[in-house]
This record gives structure tokens, sequence and C-alpha cells, in this order.
């Protein structure tokens, strides 16, 4: 896996861990709260209801304001989107990070979706429109920086909607009657919220998502974990790689040996010094060797 986008991840999951009820995460919060609304409202659309209005307090909570009458399977369905949706999501982001592919397009298409139900279904100058317009905003700019910026901030945004939504899941520190397991539970007859407690039903109703979220999870990411894991940066460029231009000479007997005489040459070599001359052969006698042989000069 490219060591950067590890190391991304490990920070995202690092830093909410260590700072999950710090202040400072909390403008990153409101996004990830924003987009489990954005999901309740969708569903009810499927539904067959009428989203009237979808509200982000700053207290990392939020409403989806909705009128008309649910079916059981619509209520069900609606309630239970907000939390698999939210992880839905960022499982897609973090695969589009992960794989490297697409990453400018997802992250536009992302902002225009953000900015499409900020303005649509929440209140001017409410926390809902500046935390959508703004993200969205600046999601746009991202992409338009390039194609590792892009990559880096899906990577960190889909990490950081994974672990939230697993995290927030099981949160039952908060008020529990607000919580949408609660609220499901309380649909379906639970009656433990009336004396204050979290009931099994609540509990059951978070594990049965969270097994879902898990295998959503897996479904989205196997592929391209595996892939990422793989992942082999192409070699740079050597010098033997470099083609040699054709001059015109025939280059399909291979390579030019390295050694100045070729196979020919070295027999010729050998041959030569098999047939030398008598050993009573001096050259510091004659002084030279002589080049052709002496021509007689005849007097007279």
């Amino acid at each position: 896996m490219n060591s950067k986008r590890f190391l991304i991840m490990l920070a995202v999951c690092l830093t909410l861990t260590l700072f999950w009820d710090s202040s400072l995460l909390r403008p990153v919060k409101l996004l990830v709260v924003l987009v489990h609304e954005m999901w309740h409202g969708l569903m009810s659309l499927v539904a067959g209801v009428r989203l009237d209005g979808i509200e982000v307090h700053w207290n990392e909570s939020g409403t989806t304001l909705v009128s008309g009458d649910f079916g059981k399977l619509g209520f069900i369905g609606a309630v239970s989107a907000g939390y698999i949706g939210c992880s839905l999501t960022g499982a897609i982001l973090l695969r589009i990070g992960l794989l490297g592919r697409l990453e400018r397009l997802t992250l536009v298409l992302f902002s225009v979706v953000l900015i499409y139900f900020s303005w649509l279904f929440t209140s001017p100058l409410e926390t809902a429109f500046y935390t959508g317009t703004g993200y969205g905003l600046a999601f746009l700019l991202v992409a338009a920086l390039g194609q590792r910026p892009a990559r880096g901030t899906l990577t960190a945004v889909g990490t950081f909607f994974l672990f939230y939504s697993l995290f927030d899941l099981f949160d039952f520190t908060r008020d529990v009657s607000s919580t949408d397991a609660a609220i499901l539970a309380s649909y379906l007859g639970s009656h433990s919220l009336q004396d204050g407690e979290i009931g099994s039903t609540s509990v059951a109703i978070s594990v049965v998502w969270t097994i879902l979220i898990l295998a959503a999870s897996y479904a989205v990411l196997s592929g391209a974990v595996r892939e990422a894991l793989h992942y082999v940066a192409p070699a740079a460029e050597t010098p033997d790689d470099i083609p040699v231009p054709n001059l015109g000479l025939d280059n399909s007997a291979g390579p030019i040996p390295s050694h100045p005489l070729d196979s020919a040459g070295q027999e010729f070599q050998a041959d030569m010094m098999d047939q030398s001359g008598p050993d009573d052969l001096d050259i510091e006698e004659y002084g030279c060797l002589p080049s052709r042989p002496a021509i007689p000069v005849r007097d007279g």
C-alpha cells in the first residue's frame, strides 16, 4: 500500500481516538452529521414522504424534518439509513482514494451534492447551511489543486466517516433517547427508554447496524485494499532501457562485443602465432623485419 495513504489513515484513526471529545474535531464532525442527516432525508423521500428540512446543531446533533405518513419498512429504512449510509459514503470515498482513479471527479461530485442539499433543505445562515456550503467550496478548491491533494482528502474524509459511524454508534454516554437506535427501539415497542435505561433492543439494533456497516465496507473496500497492498511503483527508466536509434546497421546479431577483435580475428591471431618463424630469428640482429622479399641487383 502507498505509505502516504496508509499514514493518512493511521493519523485520522489516532486523532479520533485521542481527541474524540475535543472541540478541535467539531468542524469535521459537523460534516459527518450533515451527511448522516442527508441520508435520513434521502431515504425518507424514497419512502414516499416529504423532506422539509435538515438541521445540524453545534452540539454535534442533527434533525431531519419530514411530513407525511411512513410505512413500517419505510420508517425502519429511513432511521437506519443515517449510520449505514454515512459509512457507505466513507467507504466509497476511501476506495477512490486508495485506487487513485477518478479522485478529482469524485470530490467534485461530492461537493455538488453537499451544496445542493445545503441550498435546498437547510435554512440560510444556520450551521447546516454553512457546513455544507463551506465544505463543498473547500472540496472544489482541493480538486482544482490536482490529483494528489484530492486523493489525500478522499482518504482522510473516507476514513473519518467510517471511524465516526462505528464509534458514535456505541456512544451511549450522551442522551440515549436521541440516538437513532433508541428511536427505532421505541418505534418497535421497547419501553426501556421510559425507565432511563439503554435496553437490550437498542444494543441489538446497534449490533445489527454494525454488521451491515462492516459487510458493506468489506464489499466496497476489499478489492481496493488488495490492489493497494500489491501496488508496485513503476521503475525508473535506466540507460539500458533507452532504445538505440537505427543508423542503417544490422542490429539483429546482438550487442557489439566488448573486445575489439571478433571471434574470427581471434582465430586468425592464434594461427599467426602458431606459424611464426624459426626460433633463431632475432629482431635485434636484423634491426627490423622485412616487409617484402629483397630484389637482387645485377651489375653492369
